[in-house]
């Protein structure tokens, strides 16, 4: 059985050797790759590939994030399907095309079990159905293809992993949740991989400290996260097991700005497929093929659909 995790990494680009406004150079934090995650690179010759990914898809301006998400999760390009770049939210056409196109109606539609492993808290549904709250394009995604979200519940259990890894928003929230530590959420992550095709998990905070500019905040983030992924990639097997990195849009590897940018994003493969992979990937319209492709080239599952099981 072939497993393939996407790890959604929002607002990273690859920028310049700058430790004074890039977090990458000034950590030399590379995310599991072994590569550091700036110009020029370096490629290491041990750990993953690293491929600079176009992100603008050919419209004027900045990059946005539901056009970028829109991309990466249904293989179509959002931004010249609107002719413009449109930022945070999908719009009604957006979901549409989610709903259609994206990777989980694909792996349902194709008997692929595929799941979301972000933890969700109650509360978001009803502050959505207030109008307080708007779905995000990986929402969306899994709702398009009636797909199963985990709660806290599942956190509880220790079959989901909540957006900031450690849980520690939900404490702080007054949510009376156990601690959990990068070690523990990267065993979590690997579990679910290992119990379906395809497995998403989203990441947003480094979005959020490069808006800010808030730069302890940065190199907090990135210690995390590089923790979380040598964690999983210590728990799967590379040869049955893709891991694909990406992003939506530049923000992140640039303090001297608080917009976007225009710099490529890193799509890091980890695994035995990633030197042949590698050649295809060039825009955000690629991702997706590229999971179709190591999937269709394993067997499936007697029970397909977008899977509950956790």
């Amino acid at each position: 059985m072939a497993h393939v995790l996407l790890l959604f990494i929002d607002g990273i680009g690859l920028g310049q050797n700058n430790p004074k406004h890039n977090p990458f150079a000034a950590t030399q934090t590379t995310l599991g790759s072994g590569t550091p995650l700036y110009f020029p690179l370096n490629p290491s010759k041990n750990a993953a590939i690293v491929v600079p990914t176009d992100a603008g898809l050919g419209i004027s301006g900045l990059p946005q994030s539901a056009t970028g998400q829109s991309t990466i999760l249904s293989g179509v390009n959002a931004a010249a399907l609107l002719g413009h770049h449109l930022p945070a939210y999908p719009n009604k056409r957006l979901a549409q095309l989610l709903a259609e196109k994206g990777i989980f109606t694909w792996c349902r539609e194709q008997g692929f079990s595929a799941t979301f492993a972000n933890g969700f808290r109650r509360e978001y549904w009803d502050m959505v159905a207030n109008g307080k709250w708007r779905h995000s394009a990986t929402t969306l995604s899994v709702l398009g293809a009636q797909g199963y979200f985990r709660d806290e519940k599942d956190f509880e259990k220790g079959a989901a992993v909540y957006h900031d890894i450690t849980g520690w928003s939900l404490r702080h929230s007054g949510k009376k949740v156990p601690s959990i530590s990068v070690q523990e959420a990267g065993k979590r992550i690997a579990q679910i991989v290992k119990k379906n095709h395809f497995t998403l998990f989203e990441y947003f905070l480094t979005d959020m400290a490069g808006h800010r500019r808030q730069w302890d905040m940065a190199v907090k983030l990135l210690e995390e996260l590089d923790g979380f992924i040598h964690n999983i990639l210590r728990e799967i097997n590379p040869e049955q097991t893709t891991v694909i990195l990406t992003s939506d849009h530049g923000n992140f590897e640039d303090f001297s700005v608080k917009s976007h940018t225009n710099n490529p994003v890193p799509t890091i493969i980890y695994g035995h497929q990633g030197l042949t992979l590698a050649p295809s990937i060039k825009s955000l319209t690629d991702i997706v093929p590229t999971i179709q492709t190591l999937l269709l080239n394993r067997p499936k599952r007697n029970q397909p659909g977008v899977q509950k099981s956790i």
